[in-house]
């Protein structure tokens, strides 16, 4: 009798398709590990821009007066030295960006 009573009704609704969304939880605690290299990160940054600009500004104070030379030395002084401290701030900055990434990497992939 259940049989007749579905089959007879006249207009059927057709049947509902069950969507089951996906959840991804992803977990946004930093360890301390993370925050140290995020600090080390910001620290090697501002280092690294400190030193550019530091160049940039010797090089246009050379090139912006040539007649005058009582401060080409001091000048050449600090190009030398900021460029010399600069390069391993640039390398060490290189090394934990590439870090970072792989571990960033490695924790996307793991919850694929």
């Amino acid at each position: 009798m259940a049989s007749s009573e579905r089959s007879s009704g006249g207009a059927s609704q057709p049947p509902k398709s069950e969507v089951n969304p996906i959840v991804i939880k992803i977990n946004t605690k930093f360890t301390r590990r993370q925050w140290t290299l995020i600090g080390i990160t910001s620290l090697l940054h501002t280092l690294l821009w400190g030193s550019l600009f530091t160049i940039f500004t010797s090089i246009y104070l050379i090139v912006a007066d040539p007649g005058d030379t009582t401060n080409i030395p001091s000048e050449v002084l600090t190009l030398a030295s900021v460029s010399v401290t600069s390069l391993a701030p640039i390398r060490l900055y290189s090394y934990v960006r590439l870090f970072c990434l792989y571990h960033t990497l490695s924790f996307i992939l793991s919850f694929l």
